[in-house]
């Protein structure tokens, strides 16, 4: 066993308590030798080793240690990776009795580490021993073990480790140590050591410059040793820290605290309480989470009055009182809403839930539902554990706790509805208050309240409060106010601001308020305050950062990153970095923890206006021509790294001078960043290009196939509008037929195949005679069109048209085409040929390096399903969508999903069947796939077979969607589907003859589409309803019939489905010889497929 290892220098943290250490995670992340302390390792090492003891004693899959390390991007080759790191990890913790990594059974890893073998656990150990001896009264013995206890703790934890799961177990462990200081420092407070802890008050105050908890303790040390002016400063530091950050006052212990050091009076309190122990059982739980209302709240005086109206109705209403209020920004919604909530605190008794759901919190992104009711549940007593999964669990067991209960629910800061709707309740006994900048109107019955800016008399009163100077006169205070458009958020700046700078008098504020007047002419009333409060920051930047804050309001980009800035300022990187660092600590923009960088939306405003001020109109272009052309050579870049479809047939313009694209060597960074920038794109693409920039419908053209994988078809659809009318009004013949590509491809995933063969069409119209590739790619588009329109012959001409012409190498649109024929010949009934096409698209693929594989795998493994080989079908169908998901392509799923659902169906797992098909459905939903919804509910009504009434439903619902003239490949199989049900249902003259109609229907149409196989199954179900209405000989007729026809295509399980039915028919007819032939060759078919036997139930035809 490895001893005891002296400490390293400058190391305080203690040794004997820790003794049994093996890991830390307090600071640096490192493993205890014979020769001492040594680190884990590599960031990524260091990683997994954190992620294991930190959850040591406890299985960690080997996805949840990628899905940490790499924030959910992991590589393909991330597994290894992980597999090495262990490897090393082990060797360093082999010396040690007690410990061991291990792998665990079903994937993951285990590290077993005797008690107290992580630092972290060590220190809350001691912690918990210092919180026994407070209760016990021995304070000397609890102040000892505090201070080894934090002695223990370094900080930043997992120092090195930097990525989004380090970063919340930081801010977790950050909150953890604010509550053990504040114990700690508390007992010795009790101890009496009075003074001797106030250099470290003054430190943790200024690490912790809003804690309430630790201004109290050292108002109260300052107090008591006669530093009464010292504590009243202390208390005006935090409110003044408060008001700037959170808008807020101190709350009420911190007041009152203020008010008897005011008095002089004695202070009755010997300490800050310590915090309730994790062992303590609370008491029956009455929420009263609201925020302390501001003190100096003023004015609305009418909007309290209707608030308090309407959210009382309660008393009287039949469903929950739900008041939204909204507003611009910094209009002071929230302030409103506190001081109504603690007006109507006692009319609530069960309790009153504040929650922010940070709609608009710029580096804060919104809480989702799931994640809000999860607070409320246990604001309302439900233990973490047992909290039930997803949002609509969540949102019942949340009405179930409050049905009985009089709650009083103040949802601040809302985005839309949708984030809104599943966080209200059932009864009527609850109110519920919402603040949001946009109207609410999309809730029922919700009660709106829209909030102005406050009155003149208001906003003076406000001001005056604030600030707080009794020689204010009236006139100043009037024209300031004035110039901040009475908006309380400009007011409070304001006032602040003149509070901290002594030798400013209001004349000044106000003088310096008007010069700046000009610069706002383009702002609405109500946001020219705003921007005055943020002008006396950007007052004092230097040159260079003021040109880069408003270079930055020269467009409007959700997140800047650094490269981009640079691209923008035309610098080098590490000169971007520093100007934006120089901002964040200016406050004028929010850094966020992907590494980026975003502005609030009223300091975006106030940037436009400085950029008009403080920039010419060449230097304004210039950096936009920068910023696109390190957009388009970075996509251009993130594309070819990434391999997606791109566009070889255009030539890229020059780099902009002092520009340096992005490089990429690997998919998953080029994936990783493109995601990243996928908002942004859309911004750039929607804005309108400066003079001279290279033109807008190349960069849709460049990014278009990434967006086409990952954007809703809406957003999609605009942004190839903006293309199309670029190219038009460049009157660039070439680019306009490009746009029209793009747009047919919009079309089809709109289920608009005549939208799509139109602007296909229009783009061949447009080519030149001897564009043989633009040719080439509007006989693609066409081919698809033709194909969801179920006119497959037509479909097989162009493709086949658009073959001929083919480069001979590998290339990815080869690929495409090959895929396309591959399915096309599929639906005709030539699946061999299908299934060799799809094979030489694979080869392609591969040759080229291409991860798209999983587009072909689908069709290819339908193709051999068809062909009766189902093990190499499922084999296909698994790896497409391993591939879809490797991708993160959730659009690409939903056909592969419906394809597993017909191999289920095909070996008669009708409830595997129904989960892949209701799992498609589901994806097809959350991607905006609408026109995949009625090729899959097909399906879907196909796994009902033994629940005929529920597949008529599913079945008839897509038939009266599509309407009755609808001749597309999902009309052909909805007709079939809805026959197929109705000849399940008890017989009746109506259903049996709707049946013959539907099935005669679709083999006519299926005639004229050229699909031979849609034709095939719809004869067999006509010979099923034949036998099913007692017409045998009728039945057998058709049932050979239709054997042959599956017979001419290979369709094999079509076969034997076929001669099980013909065998039923001929039993009926009375031929033995017949009914043992057919009964024969279906087991032989079967067998060859690999299919349960015709003595299994599921063996046997539907009906």
């Amino acid at each position: 066993m490895i001893p005891a290892v002296n400490p390293r220098p400058g190391d305080r943290r203690p040794q004997a308590p820790v003794a049994q250490v093996v890991v830390r995670l307090l600071g640096r992340i490192e493993v205890r030798t014979a020769d001492g302390w040594t680190s884990a390792g590599s960031p990524k090492q260091a990683a997994v080793l954190a992620c294991l003891a930190m959850s040591a004693g406890t299985v960690i899959p080997i996805d949840v240690l990628s899905d940490r390390i790499w924030d959910g991007n992991a590589p393909r080759s991330a597994r290894g990776v992980i597999h090495s790191h262990v490897a090393r990890l082990r060797r360093l913790l082999e010396p040690h009795d007690g410990v061991s990594l291990a792998r665990a059974s079903g994937g993951g890893y285990l590290l077993q580490l005797p008690e107290g073998g992580v630092d972290l656990s060590a220190a809350r150990s001691l912690a918990g021993r210092a919180r026994l001896a407070a209760e016990a009264g021995d304070d000397p013995t609890a102040v000892e073990l505090w201070r080894d206890c934090l002695a223990v703790w370094q900080l930043p934890a997992l120092s090195g480790v930097d990525n989004e799961w380090a970063g919340e177990i930081r801010r977790r462990l950050d909150r953890e140590y604010h509550d053990l200081v504040v114990e700690r420092m508390s007992t010795e407070v009790r101890v009496g050591r009075g003074d001797g802890v106030i250099p470290e008050l003054d430190a943790l105050s200024a690490r912790f410059p809003e804690s309430e908890a630790i201004t109290e303790l050292t108002m109260r040390v300052l107090y008591r040793v006669g530093r009464a002016d010292d504590a009243l400063a202390c208390y005006d530091r935090v409110r003044t820290v408060l008001r700037e950050s959170l808008g807020a006052d101190p709350g009420e212990p911190l007041q009152r605290l203020h008010s008897i050091i005011l008095r002089r009076e004695i202070d009755p309190e010997p300490a800050v309480s310590h915090r309730r122990s994790d062992d303590e059982v609370p008491g029956p739980m009455r929420p009263r989470q609201l925020p302390a209302t501001i003190g100096d709240f003023t004015g609305r005086t009418d909007q309290v009055a209707t608030l308090t109206r309407l959210l009382r109705m309660t008393e009287t209403a039949s469903a929950p009182t739900v008041v939204a209020v909204d507003g611009m920004p910094g209009v002071g919604k929230t302030a409103l809403a506190v001081r109504v909530a603690h007006d109507l605190a006692t009319e609530f008794p069960d309790g009153q839930v504040f929650i922010d759901l940070h709609g608009f919190s710029g580096d804060v992104p919104p809480v989702n539902p799931a994640d809000a009711l999860a607070r409320m549940l246990r604001a309302l007593g439900v233990p973490t554990r047992q909290l039930p999964d997803g949002v609509a669990d969540r949102a019942a067991a949340f009405r179930s706790a409050v049905a009985d209960r009089r709650i009083l629910f103040v949802l601040d800061n809302a985005a839309t509805e949708d984030q809104v709707l599943p966080l209200l309740p059932g009864t009527a006994n609850c109110a519920v208050l919402i603040t949001s900048r946009h109207k609410l109107a999309g809730i029922d019955d919700v009660g709106l309240v829209s909030l102005d800016v406050l009155s003149p008399d208001e906003a003076i009163d406000l001001f005056a409060s604030v600030h707080r100077h009794p020689t204010a006169t009236a006139t100043a205070t009037s024209q300031i106010v004035e110039l901040c458009g009475q908006l309380p958020l400009a007011i409070r700046l304001a006032a602040a601001r003149l509070r901290s700078r002594p030798s400013w008098t209001l004349d000044q504020l106000r003088d310096r308020l008007i010069d700046q007047e000009g610069r706002l002419t383009e702002l609405r009333a109500g946001r020219r305050s705003v921007a005055m409060a943020f002008a006396l920051s950007f007052e004092e930047l230097d040159s260079d950062t003021r040109r880069a804050f408003a270079l930055l309001g020269t467009t409007s980009l959700a997140e800047y990153s650094v490269d981009g800035v640079a691209a923008l300022l035309g610098s080098s990187r590490a000169a971007a970095e520093s100007i934006m660092e120089e901002l964040v600590d200016r406050n004028l923009i929010q850094p966020s923890e992907s590494g980026r960088y975003r502005v609030h939306d009223l300091l975006r405003l106030f940037a436009q206006d400085r950029a008009e001020d403080e920039l010419s109109v060449d230097e304004t272009r210039q950096a936009l021509i920068r910023l696109r052309s390190w957009w388009i050579h970075s996509i251009h870049a993130a594309m070819m790294a990434a391999r997606l479809p791109r566009n070889d047939w255009l030539t890229l313009p020059s780099v902009a001078p002092r520009v340096v694209p992005l490089s990429f060597t690997d998919i998953e960074p080029a994936l990783r960043w493109l995601g990243a920038e996928r908002v942004n794109l859309v911004t750039v693409i929607g804005s309108e290009a400066p003079e001279g920039e290279a033109r807008t419908w190349e960069l849709v053209d460049i990014a278009f196939d990434y967006l086409l994988t990952y954007l809703d078809p809406a957003s999609l659809s605009a942004l190839a509008d903006r293309g199309l009318a670029a190219a038009a009004e460049v009157g660039d013949r070439r680019a306009q037929a490009l746009m029209h590509l793009r747009m047919s491809s919009v079309r089809h995933m709109v289920g608009d195949p005549r939208g799509d063969d139109e602007h296909a069409r229009r783009a061949d119209e447009l080519r030149d005679p001897g564009d043989v590739s633009l040719r080439r790619r509007a006989l693609i588009r066409r081919a698809v069109a033709m194909a969801v329109e179920g006119r497959f012959a037509t479909a097989r001409d162009h493709i086949t048209a658009a073959l001929e012409s083919a480069e001979d190498r590998p290339t990815g649109q080869l690929a495409l085409m090959l895929n396309i024929a591959g399915a096309v010949a599929s639906q005709t009934g030539e699946f061999a040929l299908g299934r060799d096409h799809l094979t030489r698209a694979m080869e392609v693929l591969r040759d080229i390096g291409s991860p798209r594989t999983y587009v072909v795998l689908g069709n290819l493994g339908l193709a051999h399903m068809r062909l009766g080989d189902f093990d190499t079908a499922r084999r296909c169908l698994d790896e497409a969508m391993a591939g879809a998901r490797r991708m993160r392509t959730p659009r690409d799923e939903p056909a592969i999903l419906d394809d597993l659902a017909q191999w289920h169906l095909l070996r008669g797992d009708l409830l595997a069947a129904r989960r892949s098909a209701e799992a498609a459905i589901e994806v097809a939903s959350k991607a905006r796939l609408e026109n995949s919804t009625p090729i899959l509910s097909v399906t879907l009504s196909a796994t009902y077979r033994d629940q005929p009434r529920e597949a008529e439903r599913l079945a008839r619902r897509v038939v009266t969607r599509l309407g009755s003239g609808d001749r597309s490949y999902a009309g052909i199989r909805a007709r079939i589907a809805l026959a197929e049900a109705l000849s399940n249902l008890p017989a009746t003259s109506e259903t049996l003859a709707e049946a013959v109609k539907l099935t005669q229907s679709a083999i006519d149409l299926g005639t004229d589409a050229g699909c031979r196989l849609l034709v095939a199954e719809a004869s067999t179900l006509r010979a099923r309803i034949e036998l099913s209405v007692g017409d045998a000989d009728r039945a057998a007729e058709l049932a050979e019939a239709a054997l042959v026809l599956h017979a001419r295509i290979q369709h094999r399980p079509g076969m034997a489905e076929g001669h099980l039915l013909a065998a039923r028919a001929w039993e009926v007819v009375g031929d033995p010889a017949a009914v043992r032939r057919h009964h024969d060759e279906a087991q032989t078919l079967r067998e060859a497929m690999n299919l349960p036997s015709i003595n299994d139930g599921r063996a046997r035809p539907a009906g």
